[in-house]
């Protein structure tokens, strides 16, 4: 079940990310002084503490998506499969910095346009983003394992990154959308 040498790769490339001086995006993120030596997180990889999956990687910033000083460690760290990992990275290095309208959305190497017939004004915009992310949780939520504490970390990062202001409501998208979006999604 639990193969030492993967193990060991991750951790590895986990320092490796961190001290490349290259990687922007690692700047301010650090590797805890327990996981430096190899034996403590391979024993946290195989505790009950971690939701250790072969085909997962390891994710740094779901459990501290707001911080600006990230930090690799036991109590910050989680499995989630790549492709999940892939679309939250674009969600959370977007924060709240929404520029434009979403005219297109890559999911599983796939690319939709949307037409702005659809979208006709900012509240609109607002509720596809949120919808969009909404059903890209359902869809990773039905097709792998992820512990309950993990998606309401998730639903933390859409509520405050795509800060609705009022409660969610599917009656601001256009049913046509909601329809091409699923198919898209789930399919």
């Amino acid at each position: 079940m639990y193969d030492r040498k993967d193990i060991y790769t991750r951790w590895s490339h986990m320092h490796d990310r961190c001290n490349d001086s290259n990687r922007r995006s690692y700047k301010n993120v650090k590797v805890c002084d327990e996981w430096y030596e190899f034996n403590n997180f391979y024993n946290w990889v195989i505790s009950d503490r971690s939701n250790y999956h072969k085909e997962y990687v390891l994710d740094k910033d779901i459990l501290q998506w707001n911080s600006k000083n990230k930090i690799y460690s036991p109590d910050t760290c989680i499995f989630i499969p790549n492709g999940l990992n892939a679309y939250l990275g674009g969600i959370i290095n977007r924060k709240d910095n929404v520029v434009g309208p979403i005219r297109e959305f890559w999911f599983r190497n796939r690319r939709i346009y949307i037409s702005s017939k659809y979208i006709p004004n900012k509240l609109s915009e607002k509720f596809v983003r949120y919808f969009i992310f909404d059903e890209v949780m359902k869809y990773f939520y039905n097709n792998y394992d992820i512990p309950t504490h993990i998606k309401v970390a998730i639903k933390n990062i859409n509520d405050t990154v795509n800060n609705l202001g009022i409660k969610f409501n599917l009656k601001y998208i256009n049913k046509e959308l909601i329809t091409i979006l699923r198919n898209f999604i789930h399919n």
